[in-house]
């Protein structure tokens, strides 16, 4: 690892970016990281963050019992290289970097096996994850001159609150804990 990009994880962990070790992934430095991870790039109202982790308990409230693990996890390789915005990924796949697409792909597959779950997630996961951002930008998102481009409307009438860091780290490890097949 001493030649590999490396970061250090909440636990103390050292954590090899492009050889990612099973044995350093631990679900309570993703719950502390995704819980910290501020949706949007941090363009969300007020001032509190509206967390990956949060996000992530929304999703899988929306799926049926058999899906909502993948729910839960369909963004946990985040806690170690970050919620890059798909704008901002689009962005960077027109300047020709197709690595941020290798790089996401090897922490998928790598918590996908330390967790025990497909990493090619299921459809319905994908399209409860477009429909909690459908409710998001209607909770969390100012008026935009430009239309979001999205299967659907804005979700109005349905205003979430953003959960304290605190609660999101919980409410993700609970929520983890009690679907973990």
């Amino acid at each position: 690892m001493s030649n590999s990009p490396w970061l250090q994880a909440h636990s103390g962990k050292p954590i090899d970016l492009l050889h990612p070790d099973l044995d350093t992934i631990l679900i309570e430095d993703i719950a502390h990281a995704l819980s910290k991870i501020c949706r949007y790039t941090g363009h969300t109202t007020g001032n509190d963050i509206y967390s990956v982790a949060q996000h992530s308990c929304l999703v899988a409230g929306m799926l049926p019992d058999h899906l909502k693990f993948q729910g839960l996890m369909h963004d946990a390789h985040e806690a170690y290289i970050g919620d890059i915005s798909t704008p901002v990924k689009d962005a960077i796949r027109s300047l020709g970097g197709a690595g941020l697409d290798t790089l996401d792909a090897l922490w998928v597959d790598a918590i996908a096996r330390k967790f025990g779950f497909p990493a090619n997630h299921d459809p319905s996961v994908k399209a409860a994850d477009r429909t909690a951002l459908a409710y998001e930008v209607g909770s969390f998102m100012n008026p935009s001159e430009r239309s979001w481009d999205f299967d659907g409307r804005i979700q109005s009438g349905i205003y979430y609150s953003v959960w304290p860091v605190d609660t999101a780290r919980a409410m993700f490890l609970r929520m983890f804990h009690e679907l973990k097949p």
